[in-house]
C-alpha cells in the first residue's frame, strides 16, 4: 500500500487546532460586547466538538467570562490611548 496512513484521531487534532486558532480572533474585537458574542459562539462550537480537553477549556472560559471581557476592555482602552 503506497498511500498515506491515516489515524483515527487525525481529524480530532485538526479540529482542535482550528478551534484554537479561531479563538485568537477574540483579541481582535474593538467592542467587549462583540467579543462576548464571539466567545459565546466559540464556546458553543467547542462544546459540540466532542473534544473533551477543549470542552474543559470552554467550561473554564464560560466560568471566567466576565473577567476575560473586562480584560479585553482594559486592553482596548490601552490601545485607544496609545493611538491618540
Amino acid at each position: 500500500m503506497g498511500g498515506r496512513q491515516t489515524y483515527p484521531h487525525q481529524g480530532v487534532h485538526a479540529r482542535a487546532y482550528l478551534l484554537k486558532e479561531a479563538f485568537q480572533q477574540l483579541w481582535d474585537y474593538n467592542s467587549p460586547a462583540w467579543a462576548g458574542k464571539f466567545l459565546d459562539e466559540w464556546c458553543r462550537q467547542v462544546m459540540r466538538s466532542r473534544i473533551e480537553p477543549m470542552k474543559k477549556i470552554a467550561r473554564s472560559l464560560r466560568q471566567h467570562r466576565q473577567l476575560i471581557l473586562l480584560g479585553s476592555k482594559t486592553t482596548l482602552q490601552r490601545r485607544g490611548r496609545r493611538s491618540k
